[in-house]
């Protein structure tokens, strides 16, 4: 006769957990060894969740397209302009205008200072002889001076008398003659042109200097 082995319940339970069957009450209401089942499962399925984004949020990260674009807008954009430091162009002088007359008195200086002392001389009117000098006089005047300079202030109206247009135009005459003397002189040039009346040639009606009032003041 064989022998018969007699197990506990509590092992026949165990058993039976380890086959994945349920384990069934023993007669001594003895409880079922519980047992943990996935486990595992949940927690991977909560960081696959953590992990996958919400497709009700918008992704707040600018894209690399989104971030070029904001760029070439930046670029295109026209730049600011100041209004304060914008300038309306200068309008010409008209020939009989008193600013024209003052140009004349520019240019004056400028041949004076290039040395073109002929050209410097017919500026003057009735082809130089206003000047009250021949054309070698007035280049000799200038024998001893190494530096002409001048400052041309703004000339008043123009007024007209006998046929013609005057202006007066304002100056400050710094010199230094070639042996280092420094001479300084201030006073007006007066600038006439004969009116646009028929038989006035293109010659009278540009501006020529008439006279002249220089007086010497101390140099700086």
């Amino acid at each position: 006769m064989t022998p018969r082995i007699l197990l506990p319940p509590l092992a026949i339970a165990l058993t039976l957990s380890a086959c994945g069957k349920p384990a069934a009450k023993d007669e001594g209401g003895a409880p079922p060894v519980a047992t943990v089942t996935g486990e595992a499962d949940s927690v991977g399925n909560d960081a696959m969740a953590a992990a996958t984004p919400d497709p009700a949020v918008p992704d707040a990260t600018p894209s690399a397209a989104d971030t070029a674009a904001a760029a070439a807008d930046a670029g295109s954009a026209p730049p600011a302009v100041d209004s304060a430091a914008a300038s309306l162009p200068e309008v010409p002088a008209t020939p009989d205008s008193a600013q024209a007359a003052a140009t004349v008195v520019e240019t004056y200086y400028a041949l004076l200072e290039e040395g073109k002392y002929r050209d410097a001389w017919a500026l003057w009117g009735d082809s130089g002889k206003r000047s009250g000098k021949t054309e070698a006089q007035f280049a000799a005047g200038f024998a001893t001076t190494a530096e002409t300079h001048a400052e041309v202030g703004a000339p008043n109206d123009p007024e007209g008398a006998a046929g013609s247009l005057f202006v007066q135009v304002p100056v400050t005459v710094t010199a230094k003659l070639k042996d280092g003397t420094a001479q300084r002189f201030v006073g007006s040039y007066t600038l006439r042109r004969v009116n646009d009346v028929p038989g006035s040639t293109a010659e009278q009606r540009r501006w020529h200097i008439d006279s002249a009032k220089l007086r010497p003041a101390s140099a700086e």
